[in-house]
């Protein structure tokens, strides 16, 4: 008799565990699984058909803003699937450390941290937990397809922890908002312009050409800059492909409202003339 209460308790103590720890664990889902549901087409002159989901609040630390994506769902289109959900080969981001407090026995270095995800929103929102005001990142149809943030962290060099950190910075999105190649839909063909806002997410401004196609961000934290890799529709076909002339634009968010050219069109055009024929 004894024997079965230890294991009716035993049984029971289990069951209470289990369920404690699905309710922290950091696995659980977010939204529900449905492989029959997929990200909507984004077409330019129709209504986009699905129903609107909106993620889990992401918090910008050092800040009071809450950012949760948008996204339109519906059925899965088995023939043309989502072309943003296609894998993007992405380029590396050098991160350099620099020494604080090189008198003390443990070392400190502080890094910003830079990271750059790919994802399928059809916008990004903001809310103000102080003050409850809300926002949109952009006020038109359109798809982003990368989000990025910068941070700066500072890591202890004796235990390799972090032991503490700033404000986010500065953020970034990749976001199509040009039907450029004329088939009426949002694709990765399109034009697709960096947009970046502080890092509470206000002062949202786009910073590469409109005309034209941002590939990759990464950040050089000796320089403080941002190095992307910008397409421009050289064929002019109206579409951003591999036939494309790709060139390097440099962004300084300290004091650049743009971003600029890293060699200029005489200097590219000067080194270039050798090789290519009129």
């Amino acid at each position: 008799m004894r024997t079965k209460a230890v294991t009716v308790s035993l049984l029971l103590i289990a069951i209470v565990t289990f369920f404690v720890i699905r309710s922290c664990s950091d696995d659980e889902p977010v939204r529900v699984i449905d492989a029959r549901v997929d990200y909507s087409d984004t077409t330019t002159d129709k209504p986009v058909t699905g129903r609107v989901h909106l993620s889990q609040p992401e918090t910008l630390e050092g800040h009071d803003t809450v950012l949760v994506a948008m996204a339109i769902e519906g059925v899965r289109n088995k023939k043309n699937g989502d072309p943003f959900l296609q894998f993007e080969a992405e380029a590396a981001a050098p991160v350099r450390n620099r020494a604080m407090l090189g008198e003390a026995e443990d070392v400190y270095h502080e890094i910003q941290r830079w990271r750059l995800t790919n994802i399928r929103w059809h916008n990004a929102l903001f809310r103000d937990l102080a003050s409850e005001e809300c926002w949109e990142l952009i006020s038109e149809r359109g798809v982003i397809s990368k989000f990025g943030r910068l941070q700066t962290i500072t890591i202890s060099d004796e235990t390799h922890r972090k032991t503490g950190s700033e404000p986010v910075s500065l953020l970034a999105f990749f976001v199509t908002l040009s039907d450029t190649n004329g088939d009426e839909r949002l694709t990765e063909w399109d034009s697709r312009v960096c947009i970046v806002t502080d890092g509470d997410g206000r002062n949202p401004r786009a910073i590469t050409p409109a005309d034209a196609h941002v590939l990759s961000a990464s950040f050089d934290q000796e320089h403080g800059l941002f190095w992307l890799q910008v397409a421009r529709d050289t064929d002019n076909d109206g579409a951003f492909t591999g036939f494309d002339d790709v060139a390097p634009m440099m962004f300084d968010p300290l004091t650049d409202l743009k971003a600029r050219p890293v060699i200029s069109d005489e200097a590219r055009d000067a080194a270039s003339a050798r090789f290519v024929s009129k």
